[in-house]
């Protein structure tokens, strides 16, 4: 008898607990039977899946239903997306200051850059003063299901933390609107 009330009112407590959480799942699957069954629905599993992730790692994009590419803001308060240029992942900060898209050095030699190569003769003004790039141009660079092919670059000599997504990719796009938090993206 001694061992059955080993764990006394707390675990009895704790059981009370679990049970209760048990029944309100088995109630709540049974009230959202018809929404819970479209999420594994097999044409939805991959956006299920791309949403959670993108929720784990706000710079993962997702497709929305309507074919949008949707970004959550990160915990800076801004908007931090992955994507490719050349079929290698750069991490961009979409920034609607930048008049141009622009790599950090280390990220166009990852792209495939040959960066020795360069000539950074470009004068430009950044937020840190007046800074020298050299103009690229990429095979490709995607951002979720957007594609661009050939699309001028630029490559900053020094100075910059991030590569930024500006303004000459976002002009291309039919959509650029925040909702929710969420930065919505569309060809």
């Amino acid at each position: 008898m001694g061992k059955q009330l080993a764990f006394g009112f707390k675990g009895t407590l704790f059981s009370i607990f679990i049970w209760l959480i048990i029944v309100f799942s088995i109630i709540l699957a049974i009230t959202y039977k018809v929404e819970i069954s479209s999420i594994f629905d097999k044409t939805r599993i991959p956006e299920v899946i791309s949403r959670i992730f993108s929720e784990i790692y706000p710079s993962k994009a997702f497709i929305g239903n309507t074919g949008e590419v949707r970004i959550n803001k990160g915990a800076a308060n801004q908007y931090f997306v992955e994507g490719k240029v050349n079929k290698e992942t750069v991490l961009f900060l979409v920034d609607t200051g930048a008049t141009n898209t622009v790599l950090t050095l280390k990220d166009a030699a990852k792209a495939g850059i040959n960066v020795e190569k360069l000539n950074f003769r470009n004068p430009i003004n950044t937020a840190n003063g007046i800074n020298y790039s050299a103009t690229i141009l990429v095979n490709y660079l995607e951002i979720g299901n957007i594609q661009l092919n050939d699309f001028k670059i630029l490559v900053l000599q020094d100075g910059l933390f991030n590569s930024l997504l500006g303004m000459d990719f976002i002009s291309k796009l039919s959509k650029f609107e925040v909702e929710n938090n969420v930065l919505l993206l569309k060809k």
